[in-house]
């Protein structure tokens, strides 16, 4: 059975850490990173090596705008990588924007982590279905 890559990323670690360790219990490789620019290069280097992360879980640390430009670089990279975000309430509007460009999914804060991780698995599971079609 493969064991699937997860780049956890513009979150602090110590918040990550629980999701991280959650994921990890389900034999996920995971790999965290704080800074936005940090899961760029991660997905770059990853993808070049011919290991490319099966799914970005990202927080909601960042602003709007630089979660827009992140998801925009990781689309040049990735295409067909599976994005989720992790957020409160406040930005429904950029997940709206951000579901209408075709990313996969937001789950809103505080989060079941059950509720999580069955969405996690849903997407892996069905990862044929969810990959955009690349021409």
């Amino acid at each position: 059975m493969k064991q699937h890559r997860i780049l956890i990323a513009a979150e602090r670690k110590e918040n990550a850490l629980p999701l991280s360790l959650l994921l990890e219990s389900h034999n996920f490789r995971v790999c965290i990173v704080e800074k936005g620019y940090q899961a760029i290069d991660k997905i770059r280097s990853h993808h070049a090596k011919f290991k490319p992360f099966d799914l970005l879980i990202t927080g909601s640390l960042m602003s709007a705008q630089s979660l827009w430009r992140m998801f925009l670089e990781i689309e040049k990279i990735d295409l067909s990588l599976p994005f989720i975000v992790v957020s409160n309430n406040g930005k429904i509007r950029l997940m709206k924007q951000l579901l209408d460009k075709g990313f996969y999914g937001y789950i809103v804060r505080p989060f079941d982590s059950i509720t999580l991780l069955t969405n996690i698995m849903n997407i892996l599971k069905n990862i044929r279905k969810y990959r955009r079609n690349i021409i």
